[in-house]
């Protein structure tokens, strides 16, 4: 898959644009890195203090072991802790440079595979993607996670052509680290598994090292809290979004109300509370799994529109948050993502201005999703079965995945994956197959010997 010698430098024009659009939103992040102190990002700042000055993944007085998040992230951040001044401005300055690096490594990678054409456009998916950009220099997983998933996927297609052992046991250890960030990897890896089916040993090396030490953390996690998770992160999402979002489907009502009415009525029926917060997911998944199977056709339509709401949300509120520092009405649970529909059509109403970009970066979606489908026609056509999966099967997977939320923000680790079926499918003409020549200690090697 990664044959042929890649050219050194992608065009310096591609490097400049990704910088240079990057620029004001790091700009506006080292000016005001307090307005992006809320939520998620703080809780992953707390997380990294604790790592530094505890020694311990854990929050509270006494402290109590965190389960919801997974370490990834926060060991980053508490790194960054040692530099003078803001970790958050550090943040957002290494985030940039690897939204930056993230361009050129896809375009490298493609250059292997597709003419100069098609990887350029390929890679000004990662150079240009607004969403991207948008939550490049936040205290978020995003663009951690991105960079990882890309070096698991190359790692992977050249493990994949390789028979060393070493290079399989790379791209698992890859996938992990990815896990480490966003735990919504951590299967994936069993799929790619297939890649590998004719070398055992290499099969081996590479789920070893993918599953080894994720499994070690939920043995972690399990000593402390008495519940073998590798993050609890999905029991608690479990109720708060597919199952709240059916009992609304079912009875007409909101969404919202129905999240704040199962989560009471889970706390009720534990009074005395929870000793940790594996213990309130594990209970959130117990009351969300029945509602979920009695309602398995509401449930589909659930993850049908959360697709389309993952694929087509443009964002547009993060730009106002951007550019004004205004902050989107947080009771609207709907105008807060931010999805094409009823929350962007307020949005729209408010700033009728961001209409021509509203309208503008559906089309550039659009096209990415028709080259995107053109590429996978074509890998079909050519039978570049270990192709598809890698690059359709993960964006699927990541679709899935995010079909229960509904979550423009959790298209960003598809983006590479799309990108690169769109250079496939407008690349000009079809280009030869590259030779893959046998490495030393191939079995095909062997048997020649």
């Amino acid at each position: 898959m990664t044959g042929g010698a890649a050219p050194e430098r992608p065009p310096l024009w591609l490097v400049a644009a990704a910088a240079a659009v990057r620029v004001p939103l790091l700009a506006v992040a080292l000016l005001h890195p307090e307005r992006w102190l809320r939520g998620d990002c703080r809780n992953y700042l707390d997380l990294a203090w604790s790592l530094r000055s505890a020694h311990a993944f854990a929050l509270g007085s006494p402290l109590s072991p965190q389960t919801y998040r997974t370490p990834g992230y926060p060991l980053l951040l508490s790194l960054l802790t040692f530099f003078p001044g803001s970790a958050a401005r550090w943040a957002a300055v290494f985030q940039s440079a690897m939204g930056v690096g993230a361009a050129i490594l896809l375009w490298r990678w493609l250059r292997r595979l597709t003419d100069e054409r098609s990887a350029t456009l390929g890679a000004l998916v990662l150079a240009l993607d607004p969403v991207l950009l948008f939550h490049t220099p936040l205290l978020l997983t995003e663009t951690l996670f991105l960079g990882l998933i890309l070096l698991a996927a190359l790692a992977t297609a050249e493990s994949w052509e390789d028979a060393r052992r070493g290079l399989a046991a790379r791209a698992g250890l890859l996938w992990a680290a990815a896990a480490f960030v966003r735990p919504v990897s951590l299967y994936w890896p069993a799929a790619l598994a297939w890649g590998y089916r004719k070398r055992p040993r290499a099969l081996a090396a590479f789920l070893a090292a993918a599953f080894v030490a994720p499994a070690a953390w939920a043995l972690r996690n399990h000593a402390q809290t008495g519940h073998l998770v590798f993050s609890s992160i999905a029991d608690d999402n479990l109720l708060r979004y597919p199952a709240a979002s059916v009992e609304a489907m079912a009875t007409g009502q909101s969404w919202s109300s129905w999240d704040e009415r199962l989560r009471a009525e889970v706390e009720r029926s534990h009074p005395d509370g929870f000793a940790t917060e594996a213990a309130r997911a594990a209970a959130y998944g117990a009351r969300a799994r029945p509602i979920l199977s009695a309602h398995p056709f509401l449930l589909a339509r659930h993850c049908v529109v959360g697709a389309v709401k993952t694929l087509a949300g443009t964002g547009l509120e993060m730009l106002v948050e951007w550019t004004s520092g205004e902050t989107q009405p947080g009771a609207d649970a709907e105008y807060k993502t931010g999805v094409s529909g009823g929350g962007t059509l307020a949005l729209l109403k408010r700033h009728p201005a961001l209409i021509p970009l509203q309208l503008a970066y559906m089309a550039a979606l659009a096209g990415l999703y028709l080259a995107a489908g053109l590429g996978v026609g074509r890998l079909l056509k050519e039978e570049k079965g270990e192709r598809l999966l890698l690059l359709a099967g993960s964006a699927g997977y990541f679709l899935l995945m995010a079909s229960s939320q509904g979550y423009y923000r959790y298209r960003i680790p598809m983006l590479p994956f799309l990108a690169a079926l769109a250079a496939f499918g407008i690349q000009s003409g079809k280009k030869p197959a590259l030779k893959r020549p046998a490495p030393p200690d191939s079995y095909d090697s062997y048997k020649r010997r």
